[in-house]
């Protein structure tokens, strides 16, 4: 007889790069908005093999009892 398959929630994270061009009239105040939480994120390109699985937290979302 066949396993039922099932749908499991794995946590992921990878890094991305982009570039930012901020209008402003000092490099303190372009460095401000940069890491200001509303500036919105640049188009980014992928950072090769930053790809990796969260295994401590399928642990905890599927603890091995």
């Amino acid at each position: 007889m066949k396993k039922k398959k099932q749908v499991y929630e794995i946590a992921v994270s990878w890094e991305m790069y982009g570039k930012l061009f901020i209008e402003a009239t000092s490099l303190d105040k372009a460095l401000e908005k940069a890491h200001a939480d509303d500036t919105p994120l640049p188009r980014g390109h992928y950072v090769e093999a930053s790809f990796t699985v969260d295994d401590a937290m399928v642990e905890c979302l599927y603890p091995k009892g």
